[in-house]
């Protein structure tokens, strides 16, 4: 016959009480036939597993001016939703504190019909980590069409970050922005897996 034993920590100083709940109905506690570690309803992994999974989705409502050939980095201001409070809004960054692999993902609209190009980029920590390059010449239609980019990127709970750059090629300044279409220039992403 199988048998439970319990052992206490030589190093540790704590005493772990095991209670029961207020129950008048007999209840069998069946282990699992494998070794690991049991789970908390606090802990990080059994808490994503029951779908607490960081989300967010922030936006830009009105315009920015956009440098000709010079990577201006995109501001937003409004926070849809932001489940565990990850976006820094002041700084226009996500700094997650749950580590893992994340879909980020940008949707933009520049305006100026000048425009002949556009590279969007993702920085992790300062630098250069992802880029897209669009390039079109609509200058007829006087806008660059809705454009998106997404990218999956591995970040430590805990110093990394990510935010998205943009520079555009023309002849002047273009705007980038359109506030006559809600949630037309928003970044959003969520965790993968941890």
């Amino acid at each position: 016959m199988a048998k439970v034993k319990i052992e206490g920590n030589a190093s540790g100083t704590g005493t772990f009480t095991i209670a029961a709940p207020n129950s008048n109905t007999d209840r069998t506690l069946t282990l699992p036939d494998e070794a690991g570690t049991v789970l908390t309803s606090a802990s990080d992994i059994q808490s994503q597993a029951l779908g607490d999974i960081p989300v967010f989705d922030v936006w830009l409502n009105g315009f920015q001016t956009l440098t000709n050939n010079t990577y201006t980095k995109l501001q937003f201001d409004t926070v849809v939703f932001d489940t565990h409070s990850f976006f820094d809004l002041a700084n226009n960054r996500y700094t997650p504190t749950i580590a893992g692999y994340y879909d980020i993902g940008l949707m933009y609209r520049a305006d100026d019909g000048a425009t002949t190009s556009i590279e969007v980029a993702m920085y992790k920590n300062g630098s250069v980590y992802r880029r897209v390059i669009e390039n079109t010449n609509i200058s007829s239609q006087g806008y660059l069409r809705m454009m998106s980019a997404s990218y999956l990127v591995y970040l430590n709970g805990s110093t990394d970050y990510v935010e998205f750059y943009i520079a555009q090629q023309s002849a002047a300044t273009a705007d980038y922005g359109y506030n006559a279409i809600p949630y037309a220039n928003h970044m959003f992403g969520r965790l993968v897996r941890a």
